[in-house]
C-alpha cells in the first residue's frame, strides 16, 4: 500500500511539485513560505476532512527520511563525450550559453572526467542536439541525446545525513537488474536522482518505494 505523507518541509514539497504527480505549481509555496504560511492538503475522497498532509516551514529530520518516490517522463538526456571533456575550461559554459541563448531549460548537469550529462525537458532534445554539434569541440568525440527515460527522484530531508539511503536505493533497481543510466545526489540534502530507461520506471518505483517503506515484502 501507498504510505500517507503527514507532513512536508517547503523545500520538500517544492522537489515533489517538479515531477508528474503532484498537482500544484512549484512557485506556489514562494510566497507562502516568506510568511510562513502552512499549507493543509485534503483528500476529498476520506470524507473526514481531516488533513492528510501539512507543509510548513519547519526544518526536520523524521526516523523515515525519504517521504516520496517521485517521477517525471518529461526528460530528455543530452550526452556530451570525449577524454577529459568533463574538466576542459570552456565547454561547459558554452553549452550552457548556447541553450540558454536558444531558450532551452536545463533541469541538471552531471559531469565526470569523460562526460557532460544535461537534463532537458523532452520537447527541446533535438533542437539542443542539433545546436550543440554545430558548436564542433575538437575534445568532444560523440554527443548524443537519450530519449525514452525517465526521472526518478527520492526526496525527504536528511538523505545525505543518514548511512545506507544510498545503498538502499541502488540495492532496489539491482535486484531487478535495472540499468542506470545516470544518477546524482549530494547537491541537496533533499533528493536523489536516477536516470532510468522507462520501460523500467514502475519497476524502479516499486522496489525503492518498498525498500523504504515496506522493507519485509
Amino acid at each position: 500500500g501507498i504510505e500517507r505523507i503527514g507532513r512536508l518541509t517547503y523545500s520538500e514539497a517544492s522537489e515533489l511539485a517538479y515531477f508528474d504527480h503532484y498537482s500544484f505549481h512549484p512557485r506556489t509555496v514562494e510566497p507562502l513560505e516568506s510568511e510562513h504560511i502552512p499549507i493543509y492538503i485534503v483528500n476529498p475522497e476520506s470524507g473526514d476532512g481531516k488533513n492528510d498532509t501539512v507543509i510548513n516551514t519547519e526544518t526536520f529530520i523524521e526516523p523515515q527520511v525519504v517521504k516520496s518516490v517521485a517521477y517525471t517522463d518529461d526528460i530528455s538526456l543530452l550526452r556530451l563525450e570525449g577524454p577529459g571533456v568533463g574538466l576542459k575550461p570552456g565547454i561547459l559554459a558554452k553549452v550552457t550559453s548556447q541553450l540558454n541563448n536558444a531558450g532551452i531549460n536545463i533541469k541538471s548537469v552531471i559531469t565526470s572526467q569523460i562526460s557532460i550529462n544535461i537534463i532537458l525537458e523532452k520537447k527541446t532534445g533535438s533542437e539542443a542536439l542539433d545546436l550543440i554539434r554545430r558548436l564542433g569541440f575538437s575534445s568532444v568525440k560523440e554527443v548524443t541525446v537519450i530519449d525514452n527515460v525517465t526521472l526518478v527522484g527520492v526526496v525527504g530531508h536528511g538523505m545525505q545525513q543518514n548511512y545506507g539511503v544510498a545503498a538502499k536505493i541502488f540495492g532496489a533497481v539491482a535486484r531487478q537488474q535495472i540499468n542506470v543510466e545516470l544518477s546524482g545526489s549530494g547537491a541537496s540534502d533533499l533528493v536523489s536522482y536516477l536516470v532510468v530507461k522507462s520501460s523500467d520506471k514502475e519497476k524502479s518505483i516499486r522496489e525503492i518505494y518498498n525498500s523504504f517503506f515496506h522493507p519485509n515484502k
